[in-house]
């Protein structure tokens, strides 16, 4: 069978002596025995978005138990810095719901560019949210959450400078349905956007 150990990165001193108890003998104990149950044949998956070389350092991970978990090492990189998967975790999630829904160019280069802090789950929920308030058959820039679309505006200025980031706020603005004061305005306040980008912007205009 497969054991499968999630935060190994947090378990307490405790837990770590009886987990590699079982790893050097195969024995476990059920709560209350006297006597171990007997070998136990299973593969053991274990799982932390923890440092663990920081966490041993610190005293708080015994080394001889990393040692025993650490055979094969699989590191994930969070999902902003594998973008490729993005557009087939999202056709994965449209799939399972059952519905026949196509996302926009403009609305997956905005999912595509946002960061995802909370990874695959936080992208999970922002499509389930998406499609339960879709009432038509493709997904535009409009109708994904408020923090991806302030998100998708803040790159938009970060990421370009003076007459593309007024084209780009334009189009923002007339195609994907941004609002002025809800958008674009904060950006001038937190001076991410200049005086001379809004010029821009209302001669574009």
């Amino acid at each position: 069978g497969t054991l499968f150990l999630d935060e190994v990165g947090d378990m307490s001193l405790r837990m770590q002596a009886l987990l590699l108890r079982f790893l050097e003998s195969g024995e476990i104990r059920p709560v209350g025995a006297d006597q171990p149950h007997g070998a136990v044949d299973v593969r053991i998956i274990a799982a932390t978005n923890r440092d663990v070389d920081a966490r041993v350092a610190a005293g708080d991970l015994r080394a001889d138990l990393l040692y025993r978990l650490r055979v094969v090492h699989l590191p994930v990189p969070p999902l902003r810095d594998r973008p490729e998967d993005i557009p087939l975790l999202i056709q994965f999630f449209i799939t399972r719901s059952g519905r026949r829904v196509t996302v926009s160019p403009t609305a997956m280069r905005m999912l595509v560019n946002h960061r995802w802090s909370g990874n695959v789950r936080e992208l999970q929920n922002v499509i389930e949210q998406t499609l339960a308030l879709l009432s038509s058959d493709v997904i535009e820039v409009e109708h994904l959450p408020q923090s991806v679309r302030a998100d998708g505006i803040k790159l938009v200025v970060q990421g370009e400078r003076r007459r593309q980031v007024a084209d780009d706020l334009y189009d923002a603005l007339v195609r994907d349905g941004y609002s002025f004061f809800e958008h674009i305005h904060p950006l001038f306040l937190s001076r991410d956007l200049t005086r001379h980008d809004l010029r821009e912007l209302v001669r574009r205009g």
